[in-house]
């Protein structure tokens, strides 16, 4: 099948989970989408995991989907909050039909066409995909590099490309889930394996070498944007305003009260 059409499969079962689906888990209003609003609005509730006390979330995650929200504010079509929401769910919905349709294509190549295929109708008609493939959420992220790693370690024309899916699971570590982190050993094993049966140490050492150095790249890449953008939140942003974006309410959310 055209990876063009698989695309448009992925993408319409996508988009009306972003148009129908409903926000299953508070982590995604509390912790994503307030702060997220705060960033592109001035206000919203604060919880314990952002309060400076506790101070165990990073702003980086939410500051990168605020961004495409500020652009489209100034499209006069995109003039509403409403709107907004329905735009990054627009947004995970392309992304997300990317990935898949990635790994899609190498399964096609790579394995089989009926694999494949039985792919595309488990992903189209699963309940949890209908959920995960438009949440706001870290693991989401951290779902679409899997994707892209697995599309890429799968595809050996032109020679592994372990140091790729090392990488994207890198990115998705770092700005996602840290848990996807796990997922390198047994690509690491695998390469481990093959240098081991060919006999061939520098091939390791190499691959090792080049793949830290991505990684680390990223690493320091993100974690100063990370850090700085943390420092700069002042103290109590949910006592600067009475109102929010989403719930309604005022009341600032502790350990306590959850």
């Amino acid at each position: 099948m055209d990876p063009l059409i698989v695309f448009y499969i992925f993408f319409t079962a996508n988009l009306l989970a972003a148009i129908f689906s409903p926000i299953q888990d508070c982590d995604e209003t509390y912790n994503y989408w307030e702060p997220t609003h705060y960033l592109n609005h001035g206000y919203g509730l604060q919880t314990w995991e952002y309060s400076p006390a506790y101070a165990i979330r990073s702003w980086l995650y939410t500051g990168i989907h605020a961004i495409p929200i500020y652009l489209a504010s100034w499209i006069p079509l995109v003039g509403s909050k409403r709107l907004e929401f329905y735009f990054l769910r627009l947004l995970f919905a392309t992304g997300c039909a990317v990935c898949e349709t990635q790994l899609y294509a190498t399964l096609a190549r790579s394995m089989n066409s009926r694999i494949a295929l039985f792919f595309l109708l488990a992903l189209v008609s699963s309940a949890g995909m209908f959920h995960a493939a438009i949440a706001y959420l870290p693991s989401t992220f951290a779902m679409y590099t899997v994707f892209l790693a697995l599309g890429m370690f799968m595809n050996r024309r032109g020679g592994a490309r372990t140091a790729g899916a090392l990488t994207w699971l890198a990115i998705g570590a770092i700005v996602g889930w840290p848990f996807v982190g796990l997922m390198c050993l047994p690509f690491v094993f695998e390469e481990a394996t093959t240098a081991w049966v060919t006999h061939d140490a520098m091939y390791l050492i190499w691959k090792i070498i080049w793949t830290s150095t991505r990684s680390f790249t990223i690493v320091v890449c993100l974690l100063p944007c990370s850090a700085t953008i943390h420092q700069q939140r002042p103290p109590d942003l949910a006592r600067r305003h009475s109102n929010c974006s989403l719930t309604g309410s005022s009341t600032n959310s502790s350990p306590a009260s959850r």
